[in-house]
C-alpha cells in the first residue's frame, strides 16, 4: 500500500523487505512443495558504475529469496548478475514447481528498453531448502 493510502486510511505500514538498489516490482508466493515463501526481485545495476564495455541495460540482476514466514527474514537462494537486457517483472508461480521444489518455472516480461515485451517462461533449478 502506498504512503498516501496508508495516511488517508490510517494504516500503519512496516517494511518487511529492504535491499537498497535492488528492490523493484515484486510479489511473494507461498510454495507448498517446499513449505516456503518465495520473493523474486530484479534491478538494473547502477548505470553510473564502470561496466567494462557492456551495455548498461545488460547489467540487469535477478535475485530470488526464500523464507519460512511471509514477512521474512529472507535468505538469498538464486542470483543471476547478468540476467538479460531490460528483462523485468520476474515471478515464480507457486503452482509451477516440480520435482518436490527442485525445478521451478519463472515467468517474466521481455525487454522494457525495446518493444519486445512478451510473456516469457524459463526453467530454474536453484537449491531451495
Amino acid at each position: 500500500m502506498g504512503a498516501d493510502a496508508a495516511r488517508l486510511y490510517g494504516y500503519k505500514a512496516k517494511a518487511v523487505f529492504q535491499h537498497r538498489g535492488y528492490t523493484s516490482m515484486t510479489g511473494v508466493q507461498y510454495v507448498s512443495a517446499v513449505n516456503r515463501y518465495v520473493l523474486t526481485q530484479w534491478a538494473c545495476m547502477n548505470l553510473d558504475l564502470p561496466n567494462d564495455g557492456d551495455d548498461p541495460w545488460s547489467l540487469n540482476t535477478i535475485l530470488s529469496l526464500r523464507s519460512g514466514e511471509a514477512v521474512g527474514p529472507w535468505k538469498l537462494f538464486h542470483v543471476e548478475k547478468k540476467w538479460g537486457t531490460g528483462n523485468c517483472g520476474p515471478s515464480i508461480p507457486s503452482a509451477w514447481f516440480e520435482e518436490g521444489g527442485r525445478k521451478m518455472w519463472m515467468i517474466y516480461a521481455g525487454c522494457w528498453t525495446t518493444s519486445d515485451y512478451a510473456f516469457l517462461v524459463r526453467p530454474l533449478r536453484p537449491k531451495l531448502e
